[in-house]
């Protein structure tokens, strides 16, 4: 699949795809023998989690540490799995933060503070 596809089906930039692609985040993407990437369904599945984890505020470099460890060897996909559930905490930690968030506001919606 084109990258101008890929871009299509993921709302994401072509430069943005060409970017992550670049940084080692997108893994492996083959090349046609006039140089143009060439990208299957999983890549597409991949750039959409990437997209997802980036709003969420995974950086770069931990994307590019989960690429490097897509491989089937049992050991490498524990260290995957390590730094998944990492992720993960940091995550549903944000998520408590953002539902005490959501109280507070839903409260002053309520019944406001008044401050004298």
């Amino acid at each position: 699949m084109k990258i101008s596809k890929v871009a299509q089906l993921t709302n994401v930039p072509i430069s943005t795809i060409r970017y992550y692609d670049d940084e080692g985040i997108l893994c492996k993407i083959p090349r046609t023998s006039g140089g143009r990437r060439e990208f299957s369904d999983v890549d597409v599945t991949w750039l959409k989690n990437i997209t997802v984890l980036r709003n969420v505020g995974v950086s770069i470099e931990t994307l590019r540490r989960l690429a490097k460890l897509n491989y089937a060897a049992p050991d490498i996909l524990a260290r995957r799995q390590d730094l998944l559930t990492l992720e993960l905490a940091k995550i549903q930690g944000k998520l408590a933060e953002l539902v005490t968030a959501e109280r507070v506001l839903k409260s002053e919606i309520d019944t406001p503070t008044l401050l004298h």
